[in-house]
Formats: structure tokens, C-alpha cells, sequence
């Protein structure tokens, strides 16, 4: 045991003595239950910073990875119109970036194409419609064809008699 005496002082005279024993079992039971204070109180901390730190990382790296691919979904789909709202100035910011940026010109480029796809169709609407046309011109003109060559096979064969019958009235 540890063992520990003191003068007890009043306005400069002793009135009495402070006798302090200590046993070693005491002192280890204070010990314990210090380290046990100081282990409880680095433990919460502890645990604390770790919720602090999955805040921050949620909000800075898996809100905005979220986002992104809720904005990859969206393209996916064909939803141009979905953007991300990533402000930020690192590599996940970027990226989200990036990602609008693309989204914009697929957008612009499916537009176009729809464009060059509906005039396409309208062109060839027309081009079957002038076929058509064409088509049944011809089949006139075909038919035509066919019956001025029967009026000049007609006109030839009575020009034909007609040169017999003169040959004969002059023969």
C-alpha cells in the first residue's frame, strides 16, 4: 500500500495531521475504471467521426454517383430531357459534367435524325406518288402509241387500195 501524511495548516498554525493509505487493489480498481472511462470516451468519438465521415462521403461521392446513374438510366430510356445538378469541382462533378454535355448533343442528334427521318418519308411519298403518275403515263402513252400506229396501219392499208385502184383506173 502507498501511504502519505500532511500537516493540516490554520492561519499559520498546525491544528492537525492528514493521514492517506492507499492499497494497491484501490488504486488498480481506479486505474480500471479511468481506462475504462478513456476507452468508452475514444470509442464514442470514434464512432461519432465514422458517422460524420459516411455523412460527408454520402453527400460528396455516393448522392451525386446516384445521380449520375439515375441520369445514365434516363439516356437509357431515351430521356434527353433529365439532367444532373452535380455543382461540384471535383472529379465527380466532371463527370456529371460531362454526362449533361453528352446528353445535350444526343439529344440535338436524335432530333436532327427524326428530322432527316420525317422529310425522308415525306421525299419518298412523293417519289411514290410521281412513280404512280409516271406509271400511268406511260401506260397512256403506251396505249396511245397503240392506236395511232393501228390509225396509220388503217391509213396505209387504204392508201394502199387507193394507189391499187389508181394503178388500175390509169392502167
Amino acid at each position: 500500500f502507498i501511504f502519505r501524511e500532511t500537516d493540516v495548516v490554520f492561519r499559520g498554525e498546525k491544528i492537525g495531521s492528514v493521514k492517506i493509505y492507499l492499497t494497491s487493489k484501490f488504486m488498480e480498481l481506479q486505474l480500471r475504471e479511468q481506462l475504462l472511462r478513456a476507452v468508452l470516451t475514444i470509442t464514442i468519438v470514434s464512432i461519432l467521426m465514422l458517422m460524420f465521415m459516411a455523412a460527408a462521403l454520402n453527400k460528396i461521392i455516393i448522392r451525386p454517383i446516384y445521380d449520375v446513374l439515375q441520369v445514365t438510366s434516363a439516356i437509357g430510356n431515351r430521356d434527353y430531357y433529365y439532367k444532373t445538378n452535380i455543382n461540384q469541382r471535383d472529379e465527380v462533378g466532371l463527370l456529371a459534367a460531362g454526362i449533361n454535355q453528352m446528353q445535350v448533343k444526343i439529344r440535338l442528334r436524335e432530333e436532327e435524325r427524326d428530322k432527316a427521318e420525317k422529310e425522308l418519308i415525306k421525299a419518298s411519298a412523293e417519289l411514290k406518288s410521281a412513280n404512280v403518275e409516271l406509271n400511268q403515263h406511260r401506260e397512256h402513252l403506251e396505249e396511245e402509241v397503240a392506236e395511232r400506229t393501228k390509225d396509220l396501219e388503217e391509213a396505209n392499208a387504204q392508201l394502199q387500195q387507193l394507189d391499187q385502184l389508181k394503178s388500175m383506173f390509169i392502167a
